[in-house]
């Protein structure tokens, strides 16, 4: 399923916003869980996985993560 322009602006914005405590909290498992949902849904999936594997790295516990 295609994004529209707006929808696709929405998630880069959101994805910028947690970007920024991300800079100096590159360790924290929800921000990065958080990132992973928004690059999956941008269809950029290699980066989700990637962001999904730090935040259960970073915490075992975060179950929704291993889902992903």
């Amino acid at each position: 399923m295609e994004l529209d322009k707006n929808e696709k602006k929405k998630l880069n914005d959101d994805l910028k916003r947690i970007e920024k405590p991300l800079e100096s909290d590159q360790h924290n498992p929800k921000l990065l869980y958080e990132k992973g949902l928004i690059l999956e849904k941008l269809g950029n999936y290699r980066s989700a996985y990637t962001a999904y594997s730090m935040a259960y790295t970073y915490d075992p516990e975060m179950v929704m993560a291993t889902i992903k």
